[in-house]
C-alpha cells in the first residue's frame, strides 16, 4: 500500500465522493417527503368533497333540502327543518379557531363545555 501525498489525495477525494452522495441522497429524500406531502394534501381535499357532495344536497337525518346562508362572509350550509348545520373543511377550520380564542378568555366557559361534553 502505498503511502505519502498521493494516497492522501485519494481518500480525500473518496471522502469528498462519499459527502455529495450523502447530500444528494438527502435531497432526493426532502423532494420525496414534500411529493408525499402534497399527494396527502390532495387526497385530503378530494377527500372532503368527496364527502360533501354525498351530503350536500339533503339533510342526512330527515332528509331535508340544503339552504346557503352567509355568515361573516362564510358560506355555510344550513339544514331548514331541523336547523343543522354543515360545515365544509374551511368553516369548520374558522369556527374551531374562533372557539379557540373565546375559551381563551373565558375560563368558565371552558369549564363548563368540559362537564357538558364529558
Amino acid at each position: 500500500m502505498a503511502r505519502g501525498p498521493a494516497a492522501e489525495g485519494d481518500i480525500k477525494s473518496v471522502k469528498l465522493l462519499e459527502q455529495e452522495a450523502e447530500y444528494v441522497a438527502r435531497l432526493e429524500f426532502a423532494c420525496r417527503q414534500q411529493a408525499l406531502v402534497e399527494q396527502a394534501s390532495r387526497a385530503a381535499e378530494a377527500e372532503c368533497q368527496r364527502v360533501f357532495t354525498l351530503v350536500q344536497q339533503h339533510c342526512p337525518r330527515y332528509g331535508a333540502p340544503l339552504v346557503t346562508v352567509t355568515y361573516r362572509s362564510l358560506v355555510i350550509d344550513k339544514y331548514a327543518p331541523c336547523q343543522g348545520v354543515w360545515l365544509g373543511c374551511d368553516e369548520f377550520l374558522f369556527f374551531g379557531e374562533a372557539l379557540e380564542r373565546v375559551l381563551a378568555k373565558d375560563h368558565r366557559l371552558l369549564g363548563t363545555l368540559k362537564r357538558i361534553l364529558t
